[in-house]
Parts: C-alpha cells; structure tokens; sequence
C-alpha cells in the first residue's frame, strides 16, 4: 500500500507546482475588487438617503402649506383683515398662549414647521382681495462637497423655500 502512495506523489505534472502562486494573486485582485464595489455601494447609499431626506422635507413643506391654506379658508374674514400676516421670523419669538383663532392657527403651523424641518421658518402675506402668500424655508441636508476649504457653506445652496400663492 505504501507503495502506491509513492507513485501517486512522484505523478504530479510539474505545471500544478508552478502554479501554486497564482491563485494567491487572483485572490488578491478580487478582493481588491470587491473592496471597491462596497465602497461604491457605500456611497451611492449615502447619496441616496441625502436625496430621500431632501424629498420628505419637500413633501412636509408642501403638507404644511397646504395646512395653512385650509386654516385661513376656515377663517377668511379674519384672513382679507390681515389677521393672518406673519413676517419671516425666528421661531424664538412664538408666543405661549394664543387669545384668537388666528394667533392660535399661526402658533400651530409654526410649531408644526419647528418639529418638521430642520430651522423651518414661515411666513404669511394677505392683501384686501384674499390673495395669500405662505413661504416656508428651511437648511437642507448639506454635503461634505458643500463645504469650501475653511469649512463655510454657501447659505443659498443651504437653504431650502417653497413658496404657493393663492387667492381664497
């Protein structure tokens, strides 16, 4: 028996030997490879929930809007009076209490933009003719390649504005 173990070992073809490298080698490369797919994958993710955020903001901001419209056609006498006007402001100075509809309707939607969107500000502009104005602004989610060599970003590319005009 220990014979034919011998001969089986003696048997090998000499290009199996030379080889014993190579595989080590394409086994390098592919994981190379690899590596740089994942990366590429971790990217793209990264991209991809920078742009769903920015979509669901937009989408609040829209909602919000829409909300405010609803709440001044419910209340248009106090709208054509100019109850409804609100300049854009810093959500700091909101009042505690509200003693009329309108206050309390503007206290609401401005905590409601405070809770959705990232320094969310509102305002609101009514002329005698029912005519409405509602803005909403907000910081979008910024990029590491909007960021300049000092570490500043441009406040136009960060700020976000969705403006809707309509007569109720």
């Amino acid at each position: 028996m220990e014979r034919v173990l011998l001969k089986s070992r003696a048997r090998q073809p000499r290009h199996l030997a030379a080889q014993g490298g190579f595989s080590l080698i394409e086994v390098l490369v592919s994981v190379a490879i690899f590596g740089i797919g994942v990366l590429g994958l971790m990217a793209l993710q990264s991209q991809s929930v920078g742009v769903n955020s920015d979509a669901m903001h937009r989408s609040v901001a829209n909602i919000l809007i829409f909300d405010m419209f609803e709440r001044m056609i419910a209340n248009r006498p106090q709208v054509v009076g100019g109850s409804y006007n609100l300049a854009l402001s810093d959500l700091s100075d909101l009042s505690g209490s509200a003693s009329t509809i309108p206050q309390q309707d503007i206290n609401d939607w401005l905590s409601s933009i405070d809770s959705w969107l990232p320094d969310g500000e509102g305002a609101i502009s009514c002329d005698g003719n029912a005519i409405c104005r509602v803005e909403i602004r907000w910081l979008r989610r910024f990029e590491q390649s909007d960021v300049d060599q000092q570490g500043n970003v441009d406040a136009d590319d960060a700020i976000q504005q969705l403006v809707m005009v309509s007569q109720l």
